[in-house]
């Protein structure tokens, strides 16, 4: 894992098997997407865009439908001033996304695409840890 993998090394196929080497469970959802399933409960999708160079982990959590908009909204944004390197939205009133994006032009190290992914699942897990009014989930 200490091989720097050129920008042409690197697509989806190629994620998919870093990750099962480093034992993580990967696995291809119906629509072919890359899913990491941790056992705590965070399934991050990967996906690559090769014209930007691009790899991005994201996350969907459900948000109870009971909340009001402005709560959900409220809660995003105290996520994003209060944790670092993950991005918290509320594209649709029950759902909460969380994502990162980072370059992999002129190459990248294995062991950052695993490090990043690490550090992304981590931050995701303390925006729950974070919901006091039990926001997310299902009603």
């Amino acid at each position: 894992m200490s091989e720097i993998l050129t920008e042409q090394e690197i697509n989806i196929d190629r994620l998919e098997g870093l990750f099962k080497a480093a034992f993580f469970r990967a696995e291809r959802d119906k629509d072919g997407d890359l899913v990491i399933r941790d056992e705590q409960g965070v399934n991050t999708f990967v996906k690559v865009d090769a014209d930007k160079k691009m790899i991005t982990f994201y996350s969907l959590w459900g948000l109870k439908s009971r909340f009001p908009e402005a709560a959900k909204l409220k809660f995003a944004n105290e996520l994003n001033d209060g944790l670092i390197l993950v991005r918290f939205g509320v594209p649709h009133p029950n759902i909460l996304w969380c994502d990162y994006q980072f370059l992999y032009e002129g190459g990248i190290a294995p062991f950052h695409i695993i490090n990043t992914y690490r550090r992304f699942v981590n931050v995701c897990k303390g925006a729950v840890q974070r919901d006091k009014d039990d926001m997310i989930g299902r009603d």
